[in-house]
């Protein structure tokens, strides 16, 4: 199960935020409360310990932010969102979000709504999430069955478009991707689906039948890209600033193929990684993308 969250802030007085605090204070308020109903999943996410966590059937939720914004002064007023997808076995999404709003409060910022998605396959379906007194109303949580049924598309798909939203950080051999092919992105979504099913155990050991076999398909599939190396650094409060590189390819991938099944079967599948980011630093944000066809 996953939800994709929407969160809305505005500043309650003039703020002048430290370096990297603003992301640190997402990471911060996923990890006080991950770390209190899960310790396996907290060792796991912050930790890297994820080679213990193989076959263990605990209750995971991890999540991908959109929060590239670098801007660091905020006045009585001004607000940001970020994005953000939550996944496992038992989507507590709203504890999550109440976990948000203290953080964020104590550095003056107020909650100002939660939007959530009730519609994989459409965009404008976000509906707005009532908070009432720590508790929230019930949204639609997603599952990846869903995704496949919402894509299921009679009309042939000759050509598609992957736009890579947020630096996408693919290693090979002994560095990282700098022109992505369709199928690096395409290899990339099948490994993250296989590590949510095998690792962190969301209901069943393997992925759906109907990703079986992609990744070694999109091989034959012709594609063309028009990316750029775009360099950010996330600076750490914890080590007096020291920058971090989190750098990434941006851009656009073409793929075409003109016989049957054609583009078709990989939908669900780059769907999956467009919910879910893929490659590494998703959870700063890294690896966003989005496909149209």
């Amino acid at each position: 199960m996953f939800a994709k969250l929407s969160l809305e802030y505005v500043a309650s007085k003039d703020i002048s935020l430290k370096a990297g605090n603003k992301n640190n204070l997402i990471r911060s308020a996923l990890g006080a409360t991950l770390k209190r109903m899960d310790e396996m999943a907290y060792q796991m996410f912050f930790e890297g310990r994820l080679f213990e966590l193989v076959g263990k059937k605990e209750r995971v939720a991890m999540f991908a932010p959109d929060c590239q914004s670098g801007q660091k002064v905020f006045r009585l007023g001004d607000s940001f969102s970020f994005g953000l997808t939550l996944l496992g076995a038992n989507v507590a999404w709203s504890t999550y979000v109440q976990a948000f709003r203290a953080m964020f409060l104590e550095h003056g910022f107020e909650l100002k709504a939660v939007w959530a998605w009730s519609n994989v396959s459409d965009d404008n379906s976000r509906e707005l999430v009532v908070l009432d007194n720590d508790a929230a109303r019930a949204v639609s949580e997603l599952t990846i069955e869903n995704l496949i049924d919402n894509y299921r598309i009679e009309q042939p798909i000759r050509q598609l478009q992957i736009q890579l939203i947020t630096p996408l950080r693919l290693v090979r051999g002994a560095g990282f991707v700098e022109q992505p092919t369709f199928a690096d992105v395409v290899f990339a979504c099948a490994r993250r689906v296989e590590n949510i099913y095998s690792t962190l155990s969301i209901g069943q050991a393997q992925p759906p039948a109907e990703f079986t076999g992609l990744a070694e398909a999109s091989l034959g599939i012709n594609s063309t890209s028009e990316v750029v190396w775009q360099d950010w650094y996330r600076k750490q409060s914890r080590h007096g600033g020291q920058s971090m590189a989190m750098g990434g390819v941006v851009g656009m991938i073409t793929a075409t193929c003109d016989q049957l099944p054609y583009l078709n079967p990989f939908i669900s599948l780059l769907k999956c990684g467009e919910f879910l980011h893929i490659g590494k630093g998703i959870t700063m944000g890294n690896g966003g993308i989005k496909v149209s066809w």
